[in-house]
């Protein structure tokens, strides 16, 4: 046996066990020893009920290794940081300045964001509309589904809303969307910084 088979390597899986390969001995705590050579997978969450090893736990309990809650501690920084942004973002009679109106051509929907929260903008007939953008049933940005007529569709489960109303016109999505009022004025699109009602 080589050198390298002779050695225990320890990897910590992705938000999961620690794996390790090789030659070991593991010390249970009734002080019983195992002598292993080949593979195992050993608790990192500490929900195993069969500690050390791994059991499945860390997916029920949703388990993050210290790097993936830096890694997401990080991204919620970055993000909340966005948000300040937007949230700073000129406003002009309460509206916010989204884009050009040459983006949203007729039939056609873009996403945009409105003090910080996910909107779709579509055109219909020649006027815009803007409803919430993340759909009420399994959360999917909308602006990934498409505006068939007046009912923006979701690319998830194929629940439509009315763009024009928020109304939620096919399940399985069953609560509306709330809808923005939208300008459109020397080319670019204001939608109001709050939705309507």
């Amino acid at each position: 046996m080589s050198d390298e088979q002779n050695v225990a390597i320890i990897t910590p899986t992705d938000n999961g066990p620690y794996y390790i390969r090789g030659k070991f001995t593991i010390v249970l705590d009734n002080g019983e020893t195992l002598e292993a050579d080949g593979e195992t997978w050993l608790c990192r969450c500490g929900g195993s009920q069969h500690k050390p090893f791994c059991d499945g736990t860390h997916h029920k309990i949703n388990f993050q290794s210290d790097s993936a809650q830096m890694l997401a501690a990080q991204h919620e920084e970055a993000t909340a940081e966005e948000e300040r942004e937007e949230a700073v973002a000129t406003l002009v009679d309460g509206y916010q300045e989204v884009g050009d109106a040459s983006a949203v051509g007729e039939g056609e929907l873009v996403g945009v964001k409105v003090g910080g929260q996910q909107v779709v903008v579509g055109r219909v007939g020649g006027c815009l509309y803007a409803i919430g953008g993340v759909c009420t049933h399994e959360h999917a940005l909308l602006e990934d589904g498409d505006l068939d007529g007046e009912v923006v569709m979701c690319p998830l489960h194929n629940s439509g809303f009315n763009i024009k109303t928020g109304e939620a016109v096919q399940p399985p999505a069953e609560e509306p969307e709330p809808t923005y009022a939208v300008k459109e004025e020397d080319g670019k699109i204001y939608v109001a910084a709050q939705p309507q009602g």
